[in-house]
């Protein structure tokens, strides 16, 4: 019989998340912002007791052609 085992808070907020996030950005936001004169970032945390806790990242751009694009990055 196998086990599995899950990484503790830290190790999930120091290493899975960082790296989540830096490929993200690269992958996509960085590419964008090439093309976009303006960018605004906002953030909301959801705490629930015995639920799941939500973090929200978006990120607005607009475009040297006045386009508007989001991206939205969610997080249990």
């Amino acid at each position: 019989m196998s086990w599995m085992v899950f990484p503790n808070k830290n190790v999930f907020v120091d290493d899975v998340l960082f790296s989540l996030v830096e490929k993200t950005m690269f992958t996509y936001v960085h590419l964008a912002l090439t093309y976009y004169i303006s960018t605004t970032y906002t953030f909301d945390l959801w705490l629930s007791k015995g639920v799941h806790d939500v973090f929200t990242i978006v990120v607005n751009f607009l475009s040297n052609k006045w386009e508007a694009k989001h991206v939205i990055i969610k997080l249990f």
